[in-house]
């Protein structure tokens, strides 16, 4: 029987892109742009001498900005056929070389400006933006390949071909292990959802580290044009939308907000976009019709995990057109079963909160020598993803937070993905997140942290008397408090323990504009 996802190996994306056009733009960024002949010889060169250097089965890391010389270490480590691993140079310096230490790689490329998010690292470096002629220097590195015939590893699909460390919002970063089958999933899901062809670009402004990485692939496949960018300022957004006719870009909401909101923003401006996604955290209806109102009709969303990357569910920008389904993730991609299970593994019905839990081509084999942990969160071939949701008659997937942070207050399970719904439905504020406190009488409080647009105009009082009109008592914060920022990880994603750990440094203290137990 043929395996239909043979057809999405990660190894041909860049083959097929140089098919459809060599000569037309496959990658730019800041300083240099690179056709598909150009990128595929970069690459392969870069691949050659990987293999001279790394044994199979090796890790080789990387470390770096979004840049092209980033994008040809990618696609060379790919090529090569040894396992990647990408390391955000936005996470503390600890937290990288815990990772490395791990893992071991072979050999490290960074850029120099990522090279301190790396100090004191052992691991041999080569420097993507070094002189060419400088020893460290990747450049110098590959230059003896280059115009060298090459033949690229096609690994098996089941076979590693990245170890990407999650977050770690909730604990210490775990190594999840990612098989070619995963990426191949990701990139058929891709094909379907978005139905990229040759005039289709894409903007990568979040992390190629992180979830941009995704798209890379199967752009390439379709013969389209990534625009690699290092800067998050909207303005500049803004231009290179316009100028470069973007079509599809990957955000976290908040991005998205300062994006509607810079001066430059219009409608005309974006009438090239057909989907910007948003991932990594929620967005609010209200913030959803705003962000339509300016960037039009192509807005949409995906739902996944490291563990299952990017696409266990996507809404589509029509869809998202229909306000009633704004709350929802979408319903599950091609590769992928959803079931809703309770504390004792028992499926749920439609309508029924439960831990939501994955299989499928998506799911990842397991965490890098964590049997233990690899057994609690794979269980009879199912993933426990630790999210808590339901899913509707129609098959549409509800996110109602992580089954470790329910809040039990009083006996009640209180989601706090519920309650900063309602606090955003609200208006005015930018930012909240909603945590447990200890209490000697509820045995947990609810409270809520805000970052919102003026304290003077929506106060503590308007918001406890309007959430107890909506959602009650029980589920209203016993506490709001004003913070000009909350803490996120290097990813964009909010830090709870964090947020709880500040909460209880100010314990004791009189926060005057909390609101005390009635």
């Amino acid at each position: 029987m043929t395996d239909q996802l043979e057809h999405y190996h990660p190894v041909d994306c860049l083959y097929r892109g140089l098919a459809i056009d060599p000569d037309a733009i496959a990658a730019e960024d800041e300083s240099v742009q690179l056709t598909y002949r150009e990128l595929t010889r970069r690459s392969e060169a870069l691949a050659a001498a990987i293999v001279e250097q790394v044994p199979m089965g090796g890790c080789v890391a990387i470390c770096a900005r979004n840049s092209c010389d980033h994008l040809c270490a990618f696609l060379a480590v790919l090529l090569a056929g040894r396992v990647w691993v990408p390391v955000n140079p936005r996470n503390g310096v600890q937290t990288n070389l815990a990772a490395l230490k791990r893992v071991q790689p072979a050999l490290l490329l960074v850029d120099v400006y990522s090279a301190s998010a790396l100090s004191d690292c052992t691991v041999e470096t080569r420097y993507l933006d070094a002189a060419p002629d400088a020893k460290d220097s990747v450049d110098y590195l590959l230059t003896p390949h280059l115009d060298q015939p090459f033949v690229p590893d096609r690994p098996p699909l089941d076979e590693l071909m990245a170890i990407k460390f999650t977050g770690g919002t909730t604990g210490e970063p775990k190594g999840v292990l990612q098989s070619y089958r995963n990426v191949a999933a990701v990139i058929a899901t891709f094909d379907t959802f978005y139905r990229l062809g040759p005039s289709d670009t894409n903007l990568a402004v979040a992390p190629l580290t992180h979830g941009a990485a995704h798209y890379i692939l199967p752009l390439l496949a379709a013969g389209g044009r990534h625009v690699l960018t290092q800067s998050a300022e909207p303005h500049h957004l803004v231009q290179l939308i316009t100028e470069r006719r973007v079509s599809v870009s990957f955000m976290p909401p908040t991005l998205i907000y300062k994006l509607i909101e810079a001066p430059e923003s219009s409608p005309e401006a974006f009438r090239s976009l057909r989907h910007i996604t948003y991932g990594a955290a929620p967005m609010p209806g209200e913030r959803i019709a705003a962000a339509q109102a300016v960037l039009g009709p192509c807005v949409s969303t995906v739902y996944g995990q490291t563990e299952a990357p990017m696409v266990i569910t996507m809404l589509g920008s029509d869809e998202m057109c229909r306000p009633e389904l704004r709350a929802s993730v979408g319903r599950a991609g091609p590769h992928v079963q959803i079931e809703i299970r309770d504390r004792q593994g028992g499926a749920l019905a439609p309508g029924e909160i439960g831990e939501i839990t994955v299989k499928g081509a998506l799911v990842t084999s397991g965490y890098f020598e964590a049997p233990k942990q690899t057994a609690e969160a794979l269980r009879d071939g199912w993933l426990y993803t630790g999210d808590l949701g339901y899913l509707d008659d129609a098959g549409y997937l509800y996110i109602c937070g992580r089954a470790k942070e329910v809040i039990i207050t009083g006996g009640f399970n209180v989601y706090p993905a519920e309650v900063e719904a309602a606090l955003m439905d609200l208006g005015g504020i930018r930012e909240c997140v909603v945590v447990a406190m200890p209490d000697a009488y509820w045995g947990e409080r609810v409270e809520a942290v805000l970052r919102v647009e003026d304290t003077e105009s929506i106060g503590a009082d308007f918001i406890e008397a309007t959430l107890k009109a909506r959602i009650g008592p029980v589920k209203t914060p016993k506490a709001f408090h004003f913070w000009r920022q909350i803490p996120r990880n290097a990813v964009g994603k909010v830090v709870r323990r964090e947020v709880q750990q500040q909460l209880q440094k100010q314990m004791g203290q009189v926060d005057e504009q909390a609101i005390s137990d009635d």
